[in-house]
């Protein structure tokens, strides 16, 4: 007995030891850091097609451990490919793009293929990878939707409720791949709106998690645990990059997604979310993020680092909360109907498209009026010791457009333009000014879902101009503007 208790413990230490060894395969590579030289540069922005992808990932076809197939076609005859990298015993599947106007996870892929593609220093890491995994990656699950930067596909569905009925072509797709594959792991890759904080913190959620449910009794076995296990470990390189700003779903069972039913199926499923980081657009920052997080799993997947994870951590992450805006402007003594209330006003932007959904504009309107303490936004401004005036509308101007500076209209009171014509989409985002061709369209009140044009004084100077949901310093603003008219925003 004696001997066997011995031989027990040995065996316990052994497999607490091995896969913690600090072999070169297993040390930490700074992935993050080592981003910007595998980064595609084919793809700059979000708004990139199913064109511009599908020649990017057919090329790796020809190339060693690389695997590339079509697997069907969406609704509107667009191909949808299933891309392989490694020959490893451990199938992974990471699916994204399910919802069109979600493309983050995606570029980030494309810079892991580059990664994987090149030789160099890291191949050692590589190949342990490529021996051990088989990354299988569906790039673009909904190109129909990403040709017109919409959520839903072609049939006006939404891909990630259709995991039971399987209506959409798409759907149907990822049900095969799933089942013929079997994967270990998934990663549903997602981007969430930018108003997600953190918890109650004053911090944007950049990054959101999940280990999603696999019934309404919440039960953990043991293919959730594995994914809240992972999860741990991608929260932590996260954290190290931006404390405080990782989030987490609220995780009642909905039996139409995706995320739930493949957890049901047997696949340790990981959903990650995309959230804003105030002046990253484009989102690189996050890309970068996702490229470190994806290799960072990968490499735990491997050695199977993740099984000695215990699960407190995955609990600490704090629940999204949606109390994000734009600009919070508090405190605002604001003339109504002979009334003075002092409130607090809210903005929050959404993006309209030119025709080739190519670029993108953003308009703001107030999304909320009130006591908004409990709200937080990208930006804020205390406006108890300033004085409301609301802009005025500017009328003939287009008599005279060469000659009408637009700091000297913003500085006479002005924040709206009565003219014969609209500049185009691009010039109008860039005016700080609202051109309207109907008198009957001049709205400029503190409503909700208005876009209002004021001022704040104080001692009886304009110091702050509001507009389009920004705050500027008239100062600033002019310095901004120089010498342009109005002709040249036409």
């Amino acid at each position: 007995m004696q001997v066997k208790s011995i031989l027990s413990t040995f065996l316990f230490i052994f497999l607490i030891t091995v896969p913690l060894t600090k072999s070169k395969a297993q040390e930490q590579i700074p992935f993050f850091d080592l981003w910007s030289s595998f980064k595609e540069e084919r793809i700059k922005d979000r708004l990139f097609k199913h064109e511009d992808l599908i020649p990017m990932v057919k090329a790796y076809s020809t190339l060693p451990d690389f695997e590339v197939s079509q697997i069907g076609y969406s609704f509107e005859g667009r191909e949808i490919l299933l891309l392989k990298i490694g020959h490893g015993d451990t199938p992974i599947l990471l699916w994204s793009q399910m919802h069109g106007d979600e493309p983050t996870a995606t570029m980030a892929i494309l810079d892991v293929c580059k990664f994987f593609a090149q030789s160099d220093s890291l191949d050692y890491f590589k190949n342990k990878i490529k021996n051990e995994l088989s990354i299988y990656i569906i790039p673009m699950l909904n190109p129909d939707g990403a040709q017109i930067y919409k959520r839903r596909n072609a049939l006006d569905i939404d891909l990630n409720r259709d995991a039971m009925m399987l209506e959409s072509p798409e759907s149907k797709i990822l049900k095969q791949v799933r089942d013929s594959l079997n994967p270990k792991f998934g990663f549903n890759l997602h981007d969430q709106s930018a108003y997600y904080t953190a918890g109650a913190e004053n911090k944007p959620a950049v990054i959101s998690f999940l280990a999603p449910a696999y019934n309404e009794a919440k039960d953990i076995n043991d293919v959730r645990a594995n994914a809240m296990r992972l999860i741990q470990i991608m929260n932590r390189l996260v954290q190290s990059k931006l404390p405080g700003n990782v989030g987490r779903y609220n995780d009642t069972f909905e039996p139409r997604a995706f995320g739930d039913n493949m957890q049901l199926w047997g696949t340790s499923t990981i959903l990650i979310e995309s959230g804003y980081l105030p002046g990253d657009p484009e989102k690189q920052y996050n890309r970068q993020l996702h490229f470190a997080m994806f290799l960072d799993a990968f490499q735990n997947i491997a050695n199977k680092r993740y099984l000695f994870e215990s699960l407190h951590e995955y609990h600490d992450i704090p629940f999204n909360q949606r109390r994000a805006h734009d600009l919070i402007v508090r405190g605002l003594k604001y003339p109504y109907q002979q009334k003075f209330p002092v409130i607090d006003v809210s903005w929050q932007r959404t993006e309209t498209f030119n025709s080739d959904y190519r670029k993108g504009y953003y308009k703001a309107t107030i999304s909320d009026i009130g006591d908004l303490s409990t709200m937080w936004g990208f930006e804020e401004l205390d406006a108890s010791q300033y004085e409301y005036v609301a802009g005025k509308i500017l009328k003939g101007a287009w008599k005279d457009m060469q000659n009408m500076k637009v700091i000297d209209i913003i500085r006479s009171g002005h924040s709206w333009v009565l003219a014969k014509s609209q500049p185009d989409q691009e010039s109008a985002s860039k005016l700080p000014l609202q051109i309207i061709l109907h008198e009957r369209d001049f709205k400029n009140e503190i409503k909700i879902s208005r876009n209002p044009g004021f001022f704040l004084h104080m001692n009886g100077q304009a110091k702050i101009y509001i507009h389009n949901g920004i705050k500027y310093e008239l100062d600033e603003l002019a310095n901004i503007l120089g010498e342009k008219t109005l002709a040249d925003y036409y």
